[in-house]
């Protein structure tokens, strides 16, 4: 697996996009990451469709995928967005247990930890 190397837009912590799922799930997300000193600043919900094809804000560092809560057509619509403005993105699971390792291992949360008690 290749490791997230990127320096956040503000220079500080990361700003994050999340795609798919619900708002509870994006809630949980939030709060995890928000320990991390990672920012998730939109949710992009599965019941709202037409959100996922919009532009993504200019302070976006990285576009998280649920792939496991994401139809295939709002999946490629929104890899679409994130290439066509040279955002990574990168496709987790709902499940945080899963998750979790698979951003460990492309190091976002490791490289991140430290900086939390700087924010």
């Amino acid at each position: 697996m290749e490791t997230l190397s990127f320096t956040p837009r503000n220079g500080r912590f990361p700003i994050v996009v999340l795609a798919g799922g619900p708002a509870d799930v994006g809630a949980d997300f939030r709060r995890r990451f928000e320990r991390y000193g990672i920012r998730i600043v939109e949710h992009r919900e599965w019941k709202r469709p037409r959100k996922i094809s919009e532009p993504l804000p200019p302070s976006v560092d990285l576009v998280l995928i649920l792939t496991d809560m994401i139809s295939h057509t709002d999946y490629d619509a929104i890899r679409k967005v994130s290439r066509d403005t040279n955002v990574p993105f990168l496709n987790i699971h709902r499940k945080w247990s899963v998750s979790s390792q698979r951003l460990e291992r492309s190091g976002l949360l490791r490289s991140w930890r430290s900086n939390s008690d700087i924010c």
